[in-house]
């Protein structure tokens, strides 16, 4: 399916100044990149190289598309944003790709990197069938995979073989929404207890159209099914939105909380709404219940709540010395955040952010405002966040409890060294192999990386070069 969402990646139009006009390639890669990919191949949108096209492959039927947007898939209009030549251009660049047979088309062989105290070779393990959105390590061996839109979940080996795991959820796929996160029980060895975070749909004969939200799934594992399956998050009829955009989902566990995120949908004022579970990270106990000390006890407040003001953190992971809870977070155009998740803390989207709107203009004209965090680091550009984790470890002793950080539009993987909450340290690892959606330290200290090309997700271990 094609459709064009031309998600920024770039300052505003206006902050760049080129010596001669710019060309279609520039105009898109200022303005599309972040979402079709460098070379066009796809990520968050379409792939733009594959003879899909849901809205018509002309010169006329793309620049249409991009004038006038495709608001049901998180696409807005550009005819406020670009002007008219410039969007002429940006098709007629997409056109010519198009004619390239060997356009968009990224190896799938192993990369060779030096970084500032490793060289390390991406060593592929794995390509699953379809969109893999995270990755949870067993033990040395092992992992847990999901796939977004099939809905599928792999018992998964580093040698490249994997099986699927029956009895999974129905999932929602709708658009950015499907199997999501997934975390094993802190006694998984014994229980072999998990967590799965999905896009739920909600039935409701009396709707026009389908609606839902984030929800998890307890289970337990036994052979190639999920057993003594429960429910222990999902809303009410009253809440749940037909969105297809920003779910959140990511999950931390310890021993007696849930943490997991929900974006807010695409709603911006509701994430300053109490009322309501979007744009929020939660905690709630392993049995779904409500802890009497979360913070917001008061009337009509969503009892869940633990933090609010959050756009859709798709990133959460708990620093392995100290405890805290830390996330990465979307913004629009430029403003993706690393936050310290404290209890009842307010982070201030909508009615603050570094980013802009996707068509250039001004969101809002504050950064900070009393009783509003902010960011411990933001990015300008955006580089489209997901899954992080914390190194742990003896093999990349010289990188401990630093954070690695995954740009999915940006197409990175980066290590982020953090100290008295202030970032001393930053170090781009990988670039343009694909969007890295999610990583994982597993037990042995070993680093892996998903990445999406062509819509499949490709596992890769950093392997160490002597």
């Amino acid at each position: 399916m094609k459709y064009l969402s031309l998600i920024l990646i770039s300052l505003g139009w206006s902050q760049i100044s080129f010596a001669a006009p710019p060309s279609g390639e520039q105009v898109y890669r200022q303005y599309c990149a972040g979402c079709h990919g460098a070379q066009l191949q796809g990520g968050l949108g379409a792939n733009l190289v594959d003879d899909t096209w849901l809205h018509g492959d002309s010169e006329g039927a793309i620049i249409k598309t991009i004038k006038n947007g495709v608001l049901d898939k998180g696409m807005p209009a550009f005819s406020a944003g670009l002007a008219p030549e410039q969007i002429k251009l940006v098709a007629q660049f997409i056109k010519s790709q198009n004619d390239t047979p060997s356009s968009g088309k990224l190896a799938e062989q192993n990369k060779s990197v030096t970084s500032e105290h490793y060289q390390f070779d991406l060593k592929l393990l794995t390509v699953f069938d379809s969109l893999t959105w995270a990755i949870t390590f067993i033990n040395d061996q092992e992992y847990l995979a999901t796939e977004r839109d099939t809905g599928n979940l792999y018992y998964a080996n580093i040698n490249g073989t994997y099986r699927t795991i029956k009895g999974t959820p129905q999932v929602w796929n709708n658009d950015q929404g499907g199997m999501l996160d997934i975390a094993l029980d802190v006694n998984f060895a014994e229980n072999q207890t998990i967590y799965l975070a999905y896009a739920k749909e909600n039935v409701n004969d009396n709707w026009q159209q389908p609606k839902g939200m984030t929800a998890i799934l307890k289970a337990r594992i036994e052979g190639d099914k999920l057993v003594d399956k429960q429910e222990i998050f999902s809303v009410d009829d009253a809440f749940a939105l037909p969105s297809g955009r920003h779910f959140g989902s990511r999950i931390v566990v310890d021993d007696k909380y849930l943490y997991f995120s929900i974006g807010e949908r695409g709603v911006r004022p509701d994430a300053q709404d109490l009322t309501k579970p979007n744009g929020k990270i939660h905690r709630i106990h392993l049995d779904g219940s409500i802890p009497s000390d979360n913070p917001f006890d008061r009337a009509n407040a969503y009892k869940s709540i633990w933090t609010y003001g959050n756009r859709n953190p798709q990133g959460l992971a708990r620093h392995p010395s100290t405890g805290e809870i830390w996330s990465t977070e979307h913004g629009p155009k430029g403003g993706d955040e690393i936050n310290l998740i404290s209890k009842g803390l307010n982070y201030g989207w909508p009615v603050i952010t570094y980013g802009l709107n996707y068509d250039g203009t001004s969101m809002t004209d504050k950064t900070h405002m009393p009783g509003m965090e902010q960011p411990i680091r933001y990015y300008v550009p955006s580089i489209a966040t997901g899954g992080i984790d914390f190194y742990h470890g003896e093999k990349w002793s010289k990188w401990q409890n630093n954070m690695l950080v995954t740009g999915m539009g940006a197409q990175e993987l980066r290590r982020v060294k953090i100290v008295n909450k202030q970032v001393v340290e930053e170090e781009l690892l990988v670039k343009d192999f694909g969007r890295v959606r999610d990583v994982a330290v597993s037990p042995s200290g070993d680093i892996y990386i998903m990445i999406t090309r062509d819509h499949k997700g490709h596992m890769y271990k950093l392997e160490q070069r002597n």
